[in-house]
């Protein structure tokens, strides 16, 4: 950007070109001369007053300035006071003031001229001066490709009157572009790497394996040799969770948020709680049979179990509260599919189990609700306190009460 505006030629200040020292189509240098211009309109005559005259002026203050060999009087303003006196003809202290007019036409750096502040003279008459000279110097290099302004020509400050080639500049501002961008690319990266040497915890816990220590060197190129590629495991020990299979006729009941009863191999007679926390439709086939996996969140942080340790899981899949239900075994089927059970009567069989009064049996059909391995419900058919003969094996019925 500051290249392109290097580029451009300005007028450093406004007045009339005086001199040009280059020409379209020129080579020119970094800080080589373009142009002189003189500010003509603005004149200043600096003039000596009596020292104790010029103690009372200010500047800004009105002056007037008469033009030797002419008698014409133009109206000015003080524009500087000098701070030290010095002695004049005759051996008065005076002080020099600078007086700024404008140009009515004729006047140039020869002539001279009195001026008055008030009641005050000057001491002595002065030479007028140019109220500003400055030269444009070129801020770059190369070819200058137009130059807008001849000798003679009225410019103001800022005004464009040239330009320089700038098609290298853009290529020159294209590849810089490209290398601040590699700059901050290589900056960024360092950074990263940087990062690298502070060794962080990615999540809260209790550290359980420390594989390294203080001055070891961590070499993980070489983990697949060692085994090891990491200094730590952390476990996070605010929560508990463990995955249990399910099987693919269960899986439909199973559903996040559900009650779990857990228990440990290693902590007889303790139990906890948990909930379904997630239920993973990616099942595995073994056998023809799909089993689904599914995350059991414990309740809580029980210090008794550890990471690693076996638990089982019983899912709570629904709660009906108290109802009528028989052992599974208890229930077989009619030829039209009925659903049957064996009611034994008062003195149908003795406190061992055997029948004594076959005609006290009577076979029941009952309707049949939810179940688990163990129990079914009976929905209807059977009352409370009823006695369920079972069938089993030779010589070890049972009675269960219903």
């Amino acid at each position: 950007e500051d290249s392109q505006k290097n580029a451009t030629v300005k007028a450093t200040a406004t007045g009339v070109i005086t001199e040009l020292y280059v020409d379209e189509g020129d080579i020119v240098s970094a800080g080589s001369p373009i142009a002189d211009i003189l500010d003509r309109e603005n004149m200043k005559l600096k003039v000596p007053f009596h020292s104790a005259d010029a103690a009372g002026f200010y500047v800004g203050q009105a002056a007037s300035v008469t033009v030797d060999g002419t008698l014409e009087t133009i109206p000015g303003t003080i524009d500087a006071i000098a701070a030290t006196d010095s002695v004049g003809a005759g051996g008065t202290l005076v002080r020099e003031v600078t007086i700024l007019v404008r140009n009515p036409g004729a006047l140039s750096d020869t002539s001279s001229g009195t001026a008055s502040v008030g009641t005050a003279s000057s001491a002595a008459s002065g030479t007028f001066e140019y109220g500003e000279s400055k030269q444009v110097v070129a801020r770059t290099s190369g070819e200058l490709m137009s130059l807008t302004v001849r000798e003679g020509d009225r410019v103001t400050e800022d005004q464009v009157i040239g330009a320089f080639d700038d098609s290298d500049m853009e290529t020159q501002i294209a590849n810089a572009a490209i290398q601040v961008q590699n700059a901050e690319l290589t900056l960024k990266n360092a950074q990263d790497s940087l990062e690298d040497y502070s060794i962080t915890s990615t999540i809260d816990g209790t550290v359980i394996e420390k594989n390294y220590d203080v001055g070891d060197t961590l070499d993980t190129s070489n983990a697949s040799s060692t085994g090891i590629a990491y200094p730590a495991v952390i476990y996070d020990m605010s929560a508990l969770t463990f995955d249990v299979s399910i099987n693919e006729l269960d899986i439909n009941k199973i559903q996040v948020g559900q009650k779990v009863e857990i228990t440990a191999d290693a902590l007889d007679g303790q139990s906890f709680t948990g909930t379904v926390d997630k239920v993973n439709i990616n099942g595995t086939t073994t056998n023809g049979t799909t089993n689904y996996p599914v995350t059991v969140l414990v309740d809580g942080t029980p210090e008794e179990l550890k990471p690693g340790m076996n638990v089982s899981a019983r899912i709570i899949v629904e709660d009906v509260g108290s109802v009528l239900c028989v052992p599974v075994e208890a229930v077989s089927r009619g030829q039209d599919g009925t659903s049957l059970v064996t009611v034994a009567g008062p003195g149908a069989v003795d406190e061992t189990g055997n029948v004594v009064d076959p005609t006290k049996l009577e076979t029941r059909e009952v309707t049949l609700g939810r179940n688990d391995n163990t129990y079914i419900e009976i929905l209807s058919g059977l009352e409370e306190g009823e006695t369920v003969y079972i069938y089993q094996s030779v010589g070890s019925n049972a009675l269960m009460m219903g």
